[in-house]
Parts: C-alpha cells; structure tokens; sequence
C-alpha cells in the first residue's frame, strides 16, 4: 500500500477555511486610505521591511493600503494580494493572509475541473496515512539530499521544518540550505542578521534560522543571484539549473555531506508539467545522479497554493 505522507498542517488545519480580515487589520487599513504614516517614504517602489535599515513589520502594510493604486500597477495579476498575504503572514495574522490569498481565485471550478480533481481524490484512498515527522526521519538514512518546500505566505510550513531538524541532525544531516538565504557577497550566515536573508526577517523563519545554528548545522545559501539583477535576468529554469548547481557544489566537496533543502513552490517537483520546466529537483538529479527524497507542503493545505486548491483542499477534508 502507499503511503500518503502528511504534515502538522493537516492536523492543524483539518477544517474549510473561512477566512476574513481581522477586525483590527481592517482598521489599519481604512485609517491609511486617508491618512499618511510617519516616515512613509512615498517616492519608493520596492516592497521592504527595513525602512532607513530599522525593521519594521508594519511598514509593507503602510506601502501596500496608503499606496494601493500605485502597487496595484507595479504588481500586476496577483501579484498585489500576494504581496498583502506576505505582508500579514510576516505580522502572524495567518487567518488574514489566507483571506488576502483567497483574492487570487475567481470563483470555484467547472464541472469538468471537478471531475478531475474527484479522480485524484479517489486514488488517495488506497493510501496509508503515517506521521510526516516519524516517515521522513525513518526513510532520510537512505538518502542524502531532502527537500521541502514553503509558500511564502505560510509560516507554518517553516515550523514543520524546524520539527525536522533534530531527527535529521542526528541522522548524519549536518547543512541547511534555504533558498531564502542571502547569497550576494555581504550575506551572514553566521548568525541571524539582516543580511542573512529577505524572508528571514519573518519570525518563524528567524526561529528556524536560530535552533539551526544552535543545534549545529552549516547554513548554506545557493540561490541564483543574476535571476534578480543586471540586464539579463535568468529565466526560471536557468534559476532552477543554477540553485542545483549551487547545492551539487557542496555534494562535491564533502562526499559524505547530507543536506535538508529548504526550497518554495514547485522547485521540489519530481516531474513536468511543461518540456520547458526543469525543477531544482529535477536539475539536481540530472547534474549530480543523486535522487533527492523531496516533501511538498504547499498543495495540500488550507487554500493550496494554485486557483484551484481552495476546492481541492476541502474536497481532500470531506
């Protein structure tokens, strides 16, 4: 029988989401539709949490509802409401971001779309249900490269991570790489600093970051620094081939190194969807031989992280 592997979050989260903006972020919001912050520097157009290098998790959510014209046309699509998601997740207001996360869906799918996600389901079925924690840290021996993902907006996904990271200690796991780790020249790694990364400024994120150090893993950073600057940004495949090339390195120098990948989104997927996607994963398998044990959290948890997973999510729950 197979085993379907399922985190804390479906224990934590076994319910359909309502979600709504809490009533004290609703104020905030109404407040800075007329009303201008202290030190809201309206001349910039980037997103930050560091304004004059001081943190300031309010400071997005200033930019975000006291400018919302503005970066509605800077983030175009879906980018604004993902945008507010992060924001709020970063404040730990989840039921809020899953709200501002739900903006992106325009309703629930077709009949025919339906049809297809009650044929997945339905295979699911035969599977055996086993703790995620017990599972990984049972099969990690066998390999020596896993990877996890998050979606950005959902801090929990990190505190699964950090469940990991004793288990994996002792079974010979001895790096963390986390593509939200800073790797330009001035990133610290060391310690947890602003410059260690964008994301890990987020509080759960920051927690994982410490316990980390604490227990002894050497962090390591590997993401692709031309997909962000100079004139000719990397597409996401040549991004996905770089990281993996980033992490091989590391494979290279110490042929016993075990190594927990810490990754977003689809850039742990063990197949394509497309001939012109080529995952982290996959590219790592391709370019080192090694097949990396690789855990998704972001599809099967409250609101998914795609149009549908809304009513993929509570259609798994029923």
């Amino acid at each position: 029988m197979n085993k379907f592997v399922y985190g804390v979050l479906l224990l934590l989260t076994a319910h359909v989401s309502t979600a709504q903006v809490n009533a004290p972020l609703e104020g905030l919001h109404d407040w800075l539709q007329s009303n201008k912050p202290r030190g809201l520097d309206t001349t910039r157009v980037n997103i930050t949490y560091m304004p004059n290098g001081n943190l300031n998790y309010l400071y997005p959510l200033y930019q975000l509802y006291h400018e919302q014209k503005k970066y509605s046309k800077i983030l175009p699509d879906n980018g604004y409401a993902d945008a507010l998601s992060e924001a709020v997740a970063f404040c730990q207001d989840y039921e809020s971001a899953l709200y501002y996360q739900q903006q992106n869906y325009s309703g629930d799918p077709d009949e025919v779309s339906k049809r297809q996600i009650a044929k997945v389901l339905s295979g699911f079925k035969k599977m055996e249900q086993v703790d995620a924690r017990r599972y990984i840290s049972f099969v990690s021996r066998s390999h020596r490269v896993i990877m996890i993902n998050e979606a950005h907006n959902k801090p929990l996904h990190r505190a699964f991570t950090i469940s990991l990271l004793e288990d994996l200690y002792h079974r010979g796991y001895r790096y963390l790489a986390m593509e939200m780790f800073n790797n330009f020249s001035n990133h610290d790694l060391d310690k947890l600093t602003p410059k260690t990364g964008h994301f890990c400024t987020e509080p759960v994120a920051g927690e994982l970051i410490r316990i980390a150090l604490h227990i002894g893993y050497t962090l390591v950073s590997y993401d692709d620094t031309a997909a962000f600057s100079g004139p000719h940004p990397h597409s996401a495949r040549e991004r996905d081939s770089i990281q993996a090339s980033n992490i091989c390195k590391i494979l290279q120098k110490d042929t016993s190194a075990k190594i927990l990948v810490h990754a977003s989104y689809a850039a742990v997927a063990k197949r394509s969807v497309s001939p012109q996607f080529v995952s982290m994963a996959m590219a790592l398998k391709q370019q080192s031989g090694i097949d990396p044990l690789t855990v998704d959290q972001t599809e099967m948890t409250e609101e998914g992280s795609f149009s549908y997973g809304k009513y993929f999510y509570k259609s798994y729950i029923e």
